[in-house]
């Protein structure tokens, strides 16, 4: 075989190794998932190592473990521009509200709030506010470069008051700590959730997130053709906003297979709330766009308590799972990329949609769309709740402006000889 290989060309080497991986696949695994009792919808159609099912919901959690061919290599980049951030954004971004002010806020928040609530008790989502126990058995992990150099200085700076007032700050702490207790007990009580758990609902709501920016730029673009004008730059940036919770949804389907009865709870909540967001929208634009601006703002949250999760020892299962290839063409992440990197990224998105949806609702509907030319730079998406209507109005002149001057400039690219 590995003569053959050799002399063969590198195509049919590819597709020769390819056949195999098949084989092995259909033949192995096949065995493997029938020796444990598994349902054959349930087995692992990729190389991938299984983490855990939820039962009833016959919910496969997988980590890959070899990546394949980037399809960006394959076909080009089809989607849509989309923000990029560098590490500094990632990691500062900032959980935000804002502020009640009027009637329509409070109405948005407050339906926003029951619904927050239902889904929390019918999955029992664990309170976060609550202090965890130690996990027993976990082992001390070593500060980070950051984290060492800060508390070097800390203690350089420290006099010997402070010292005895940490001391004392410590002996209080060790008073109130809560015993030891296994990871595992901590799932059975419903402490914490476990990876498939926060993939079920990860999954689950990002079906349902991508469809307000579809349905809002369904309806713009209708209108558009109904009233025969432009949209002042409204429709490209909601029907981006849908494709980007599209491709969060797709990245964990890389390590996630939903069973017939998550497939039928998405189907019908998808029903439901695309029709009832269809309905709102035309009723009162603005406040359904201050209401997923509040949605975005729980989607926030949400991401960063499932990577405080996963910083504290609760997610073990995730410490070393590597980033799917279609993470990395995405989001442009380096190669040894993990799934904290994507959990990264997915929330530092939902924080530009949070920015973007309440500087929406903020200069109205009949306004010029402040993002038509460009967003802010992605440190001020991560950090703000949204623009103001004049703070809007000043980046809308300022992108215009920057996009003029951008075009006036001459191009220095080398022309071709076969350009026109």
């Amino acid at each position: 075989m590995a003569a053959l290989l050799a002399t063969s060309s590198p195509t049919a080497a590819a597709a020769t190794r390819r056949a195999a991986s098949t084989l092995l696949l259909q033949h192995g695994h096949a065995g493997l998932g029938l020796g444990l009792g598994l349902h054959p919808s349930m087995r692992t159609t990729s190389p991938a190592a299984a983490a855990g099912v939820v039962r009833g919901l016959k919910f496969q959690a997988q980590g890959a473990t070899e990546r394949k061919e980037t399809p960006k290599d394959r076909y080009g980049n089809w989607t849509l521009p989309h923000p990029s951030y560098d590490r500094a954004a990632m990691e500062g971004v900032k959980l935000v509200h804002h502020p009640t002010d009027t009637v329509a806020d409070k109405f948005a928040s407050l339906v926003l709030l029951m619904f927050r609530t239902v889904f929390d008790l019918a999955t029992r989502y664990p309170s976060h506010h609550a202090k965890f126990p130690p996990i027993k058995g976990a082992r001390a992990r070593p500060p980070d470069a950051a984290t060492l150099a800060a508390e070097l200085d800390k203690i350089n700076v420290q006099s010997a008051e402070v010292d005895a007032a940490l001391k004392e700050a410590k002996d209080n702490n060790k008073s109130t700590q809560l015993p030891e207790m296994s990871l595992a007990d901590m799932r059975k009580q419903g402490l914490c959730f476990g990876p498939e758990a926060w993939l079920t609902r990860i999954v689950f709501l990002e079906t349902i997130a991508g469809a307000p920016g579809l349905v809002a730029g369904m309806v713009r673009h209708l209108q558009s053709l109904r009233l025969m004008r432009r949209d002042k730059g409204w429709i490209a940036t909601l029907l981006e906003e849908a494709e980007n919770e599209r491709m969060h949804l797709l990245t964990f389907l890389s390590y996630a297979k939903p069973g017939r009865f998550m497939r039928l709870m998405i189907l019908l909540a998808q029903g439901v709330f695309t029709n009832a967001y269809f309905i709102a929208y035309l009723m009162a634009p603005r406040i359904a766009h201050r209401w997923i601006g509040y949605l975005e703002e729980e989607a926030c949250t949400t991401y960063t308590r499932i990577i405080q999760d996963l910083d504290e020892g609760r997610l073990p299962e995730w410490e070393h799972l590597p980033a799917p290839e279609i993470a990395l063409s995405y989001w442009h992440l380096p190669p040894h990329a993990t799934m904290r990197d994507v959990l990264l990224a997915v929330r530092a998105d939902e924080s530009v949609h949070r920015f973007a949806n309440h500087t929406l609702a903020n200069v109205g509907t009949d306004a010029m769309n402040p993002f038509a030319q460009a967003l802010p730079p992605a440190s001020v998406c991560v950090s703000k709740a949204g623009f103001s209507k004049e703070e809007a109005e000043a980046w809308a002149e300022q992108a215009a402006r920057e996009a003029k001057e951008l075009s006036a400039a001459p191009d220095s690219r080398v022309q071709s000889k076969d350009s026109i």
